[in-house]
């Protein structure tokens, strides 16, 4: 449908290191490089010198990035900076990623006609108030773009409920790279134990997550006296980094568990981490749909997950996993006792997530949704007929807007 390559700014506000929107940023990197776009990562990024978690991966792969450096948070100086880069790259589409990104955009293009679309990932009111400050910018800002594309049903329906035209926003889930993340083998799982300074045989649990309240970190932890109880030697691995990881810390000393959780912080290699594990835990109070959560499906992982937004939608209860209540600390460790009890079990629900993964949430699947909704914001397809595809309770594709799923869209 492009009859020229298409120039795609991916803006980013940089501050901590590789976590979920970075991944998709980088996967739909790779995933339009051979075709019809060109994508130019855009960090907006706060210090002196700028050091770039996301701009340093980026060039590591060959893929086009930029840093824009200001001095301090609230630096009005981004504004201007972004907008000459936006026209010295002769951008045609700005896609969006957090609230600062978003403000920044809507400002810097005004006038150059450039179309904007969002991504949005939710509104989470256990953050710190200042997070929560700029959650509430993101709803004010987002109204202004052309397309909003929310990674869950669940989401797409908060923004109707914030006012925001139905038609304008596209369900698009988070994806993962299917090819590269598989299961691991024995020997893999064993040299990603050793590296990590895991036991062999002792049952590891894993969370890829920031150390955010909304993760559910906490309630893990206050699970796992009870899955020692019954399992001596489970490790619960948690890989991410965030201001929560002192408090989870004491927590664990607290409860006498502290040599059975170790917080790894910023992993970069996360599929290391993922080789190691048996079962992975996504205890979130809230969740659009976890990056993390896809991965370890994609992993060939069995899922103990809150029953909670995203998750509800990627997880079907006793069969890629097991389903419980958001901030129901036995309930998880019930979870997790259960099918540590049964290896059998373990298997075919991590067979069945991977199966799902593949299905579902493949970046090339994904990828052609969003290749759908910015035609749309571009004005090459009529509105109404972008993906705002839905996943049905048995997992199957269902297509709001009248364009099915496996629509062949060139890159």
């Amino acid at each position: 449908m492009l009859a020229r390559r298409l120039k795609v700014a991916a803006v980013r506000s940089c501050d901590c290191g590789i976590q979920g929107p970075e991944n998709l940023i980088l996967l739909l990197a790779e995933r339009l490089r051979e075709s019809r776009v060109d994508h130019l990562i855009v960090n907006l990024w706060d210090g002196q010198p700028p050091h770039v978690a996301l701009h340093a991966e980026a060039t590591r792969r060959g893929l086009a990035s930029e840093v824009v450096a200001t001095g301090w948070d609230y630096d009005p100086s981004v504004v201007g900076k972004l907008r000459r880069l936006l026209q010295q790259e002769h951008v045609d589409l700005v896609h969006t990623y957090g609230a600062k990104a978003e403000v920044v955009s809507l400002l810097a293009r005004a006038g150059l006609g450039i179309p904007l679309v969002g991504s949005y990932f939710g509104c989470f009111p256990v953050w710190p108030l200042r997070a929560q400050l700029a959650e509430a910018t993101s709803l004010v800002s987002l109204r202004f773009f052309r397309r909003v594309l929310a990674n869950s049903r669940t989401l797409r329906d908060e923004l109707v409920r914030f006012g925001f035209p139905r038609r304008r926003i596209d369900v698009i889930p988070s994806f993962v790279d299917t090819v590269e993340v598989r299961p691991s083998t024995a020997e893999e799982r064993k040299t990603a134990r050793v590296c990590l300074g895991l036991p062999a045989e002792a049952p590891v649990l894993i969370q890829l997550a920031r150390l955010h309240p909304e993760k559910g970190h906490r309630y893990m932890v206050e699970a796992m006296p009870r899955v020692l109880e019954a399992h001596p030697g489970t490790v619960y691995v948690v890989a991410g980094e965030g201001w929560l990881m002192e408090e989870l810390g004491r927590l664990a000393v607290g409860l006498g568990i502290a040599d059975q959780v170790r917080f790894l912080g910023y992993w970069p290699d996360r599929l290391e981490v993922l080789k190691a594990a048996d079962v992975m835990v996504v205890p979130s109070r809230r969740e659009g749909m976890s990056v993390g959560l896809l991965e370890g499906m994609a992993t060939g992982l069995p899922i103990v997950a809150t029953r909670v937004h995203g998750s509800t939608e990627a997880i079907s209860d006793g069969t890629a996993g097991l389903l419980v209540p958001p901030g129901d600390s036995a309930a998880l460790a019930g979870a997790v006792i259960r099918l540590l009890d049964d290896r059998s079990r373990m298997r075919s629900m991590g067979a069945a997530a991977r199966q799902t993964a593949e299905a579902r949430f493949s970046a090339d699947r994904v990828g052609r949704d969003i290749m759908r909704s910015y035609e749309v914001a571009l004005g090459l397809r009529p509105r109404g007929t972008g993906p705002e595809a839905d996943l049905d309770a048995a997992g199957e594709r269902r297509v709001e807007s009248g364009v099915a799923s496996d629509d062949q869209t060139e890159w």
